[in-house]
């Protein structure tokens, strides 16, 4: 609307505070002038601090949320409920000094070197480590207690501590849930506490991965010797393909003359013919821990195709669309032709890579097609020029075929039926009728498991 702006992490209007993308309870969102905005962290900025018996500088009147941390279940229950009522109140002064608005005001501002912007940080850091010991410690009420997607708070928290780095007061406190971190689940945005790690790093941090990494544990294990060696490569990236390509590399390295490494070193022929001796399922783990441009290198000289194709199929399904997608055109065809059907509907790349349908044979191309997901097949059929969309549409299966027309964008559809002769448009939307609508989701079938593979990969980020 002119003159108004949507505020993220928060909407504000008439003192109501509200979610960015769900609201509390069944209120509907409203919008505000941008210059009402974050009145509640404005105020929170300008008040002085107070220390509390656990040494953290406190805004005023907002102490009672460590209570929402509290190991005793009466002093917890008194917060939540008293979070609660807050929310619901919906009146920007009351919100902001909840964890919602304190954790809100903490990662709305930029993080700089002047003495102001160190002041904000430090005061609301607080808020921040709190908001991370709820998820878990109690990740059930935290979940529940949030007005937004908690995830994406949790990763713009994430984001301000690695910005801001963290401050005397709660550094041993982020320490001890990196290190929680190493030993729990995967949990969503975990990735961002690698990050983390570097602007944590010390010699008793490392001496706690190092008794980590040394445990008994096998996933505590990897995860400690990646956080290591992430800290011991600082210009290396920390997030899933990082992991992944070390855990092969690294972690669990398969057997080879040659270490990923110096692969990716070699001139790709001669690396090819080192993998030519190895099983594919060890191909396939050496692969992985190889970047996606020599990994793409290596595949397209490797001889004869159908090793490079048993390779591929046997790796990562995220590593290996990366590849072929890093591929020449015309190889990475040829690979994805050679590939069951099924293992090549989910390892392949992106639908800015959807030319490669016309480079195989169109059996092939349709038989990856009706393999696919739904949404995945549309989104390569869009990306096709009108007339070889329809071609494919008519060697497909009518149910799979109309399950990708509607998953296809706005105009899609219509330019693709266009290509058809009138009768088999009119059966083909007569299927498409009875499967559902262009914009509604598709009917749950035994296609909705094509969605799901096998990770043979713990998770880390």
């Amino acid at each position: 609307m002119p003159g108004q702006a949507q505020v993220r992490p928060a909407f504000l209007m008439d003192g109501h505070v509200h979610g960015s993308w769900s609201w509390h309870r069944s209120h509907p969102p409203q919008w505000m002038p941008a210059s009402e905005s974050f009145i509640g962290a404005a105020r929170l900025w300008q008040c002085g601090g107070m220390r509390d018996r656990r040494g953290l500088e406190e805004v005023h009147g907002s102490e009672w949320v460590h209570g929402l941390v509290d190991a005793d279940t009466g002093i917890r229950a008194a917060a939540l409920a008293r979070h609660h009522a807050l929310l619901e109140a919906r009146h920007a002064e009351e919100v902001s000094r909840t964890l919602v608005g304190l954790v809100d005001a903490f990662t709305a501002f930029e993080h700089g070197s002047d003495s102001r912007r160190r002041g904000n940080h430090r005061r609301l850091a607080p808020y921040g480590v709190v908001f991370l010991q709820w998820e878990r410690r109690f990740p059930a009420e935290w979940r529940d207690g949030w007005t937004y997607s908690p995830w994406s708070a949790k990763e713009a928290v994430l984001a301000a501590f690695c910005a801001g780095g963290p401050t005397p007061e709660t550094g041993p406190a982020l320490a001890d849930l990196l290190l929680a971190t190493v030993h729990r689940r995967q949990r969503c945005q975990d990735r961002w506490y690698w990050r983390l790690a570097r602007r944590l790093d010390s010699p008793p941090l490392r001496t706690r991965l190092e008794a980590a990494a040394e445990g008994a544990d096998d996933l505590a294990r990897l995860r400690a010797g990646f956080v290591l060696w992430s800290l011991e490569h600082p210009q290396e990236g920390v997030g899933s393909a990082a992991w992944r390509r070390w855990l092969r590399s690294e972690g669990r390295p398969a057997t080879s003359a040659i270490a990923g490494p110096g692969l990716a070193a070699m001139k790709p022929a001669a690396a090819a013919s080192v993998l030519a001796g190895l099983a594919p399922a060890d191909a396939a783990i050496v692969l992985e821990g190889l970047h996606a441009g020599p990994a793409a290198r290596i595949l397209a000289v490797m001889s004869p195709l159908e090793s490079a194709a048993r390779a591929v199929e046997l790796m990562d399904v995220r590593l290996a669309a990366r590849a072929l997608k890093a591929m020449d055109p015309p190889a990475a065809a040829g690979v994805l032709a050679g590939m069951a059907p099924s293992a090549a509907a989910v390892r392949f790349p992106g639908s800015s890579r959807a030319q490669l349908l016309l480079l195989m044979d169109i059996d092939a191309a349709v038989a990856r097609l009706c393999a696919m997901a739904p949404a995945a097949a549309g989104e390569r059929l869009e990306f096709l020029p009108p007339a070889r969309a329809a071609a494919l549409l008519m060697r497909m299966d009518s149910s799979s075929a109309a399950r990708a027309l509607t998953r296809m964008g706005w105009w899609g559809p219509s330019r693709v039926l266009s290509e058809m002769p009138p009768a088999v448009a009119a059966d083909l939307l007569a299927k498409v009728a009875a499967e559902g609508r262009f914009d509604g989701a598709p009917k749950a079938g035994p296609d909705s498991e094509l969605r799901a593979t096998a990770r043979p990969l713990p998770a880390c980020g």
